[in-house]
C-alpha cells in the first residue's frame, strides 16, 4: 500500500498522546498482531516527536509516562514535563506531538491512525464474552435474586404471624403480660 506521507502520521494534542498511543495498540491488536510484535512495531516503526522542536520520545519513555514510573535521571525531567502537559524539551512551548509511521507499509497506517483516535468505547463495539460487562450482569442477577428471596421470606413471616396470631418483634407493641388488680393492693 502506498499512501501519501501525510496519511502516515497524525498530530495530537499532548493531553491525547497516551490515549492515542493506547488506541494504536488496540488497533494493531485488532489486526491480529501478537503483543510482542506490537511492542516491537511501536518501538521501531512509530516515531513520536514534537511538531515544533522535533524532540523524540521513545516507546520506553511513553511507557514510563503511562505507568507513572519515576527515574531519577535527566530523562525524568523530560518525562515530568510531559506529565505536566509541556513539551519534553525545556523552553519549547508546543503542546502537539506527531505520531509518524516509518517502514512496514504492509499495514494500513491511515486506517490504524483513524482507529487510534477513536475512544475505547467506540473502538470496541461489542464486549467480548467473559469481560466486565458479563460479570456486572451476573452480579446484578444475583442481587436481584437475593432481593426476591428476602421479599418472599418477609411475606411468609407476615403470613405466619397472622396465622398463629403472633406479633412480629418491633412492628407492634405488646401488651404487658401481667396486670395488677387495684383491689388486691388495698387491705
Amino acid at each position: 500500500m502506498n499512501a501519501p506521507v501525510s496519511d502516515m502520521q497524525i498530530e495530537v494534542p499532548l493531553a491525547e498522546l497516551l490515549p492515542t498511543r493506547a488506541g494504536l495498540t488496540r488497533a494493531l491488536a485488532a489486526e491480529g498482531l501478537a503483543v510482542g510484535d506490537i511492542d516491537r512495531l511501536l518501538a521501531e516503526r512509530v516515531v513520536v516527536e514534537c511538531i515544533a522542536c522535533g524532540i523524540r520520545l521513545s516507546a520506553a519513555e511513553l511507557d514510563a509516562i503511562a505507568w507513572g514510573e519515576a527515574d531519577p535521571t535527566d530523562a525524568d525531567r523530560r518525562l515530568s514535563r510531559i506529565r505536566q502537559g509541556y513539551c519534553a524539551r525545556s523552553g519549547c512551548d508546543c503542546r502537539f506531538y506527531r505520531l509518524r509511521a516509518t517502514g512496514r507499509f504492509d499495514l494500513d497506517w491511515p486506517a490504524l491512525f483513524r482507529r487510534a483516535r477513536e475512544p475505547a468505547s467506540v473502538a470496541e463495539e461489542e464486549p467480548a464474552p467473559g469481560d466486565a460487562g458479563e460479570a456486572r450482569r451476573h452480579r446484578f442477577a444475583l442481587s436481584r435474586r437475593a432481593w426476591i428471596l428476602l421479599s418472599v421470606l418477609l411475606v411468609l413471616l407476615i403470613a405466619a404471624s397472622v396465622r398463629w396470631r403472633e406479633h412480629i418483634p418491633g412492628l407492634r407493641p405488646t401488651a404487658p403480660k401481667y396486670q395488677l388488680d387495684p383491689s388486691s393492693l388495698t387491705r
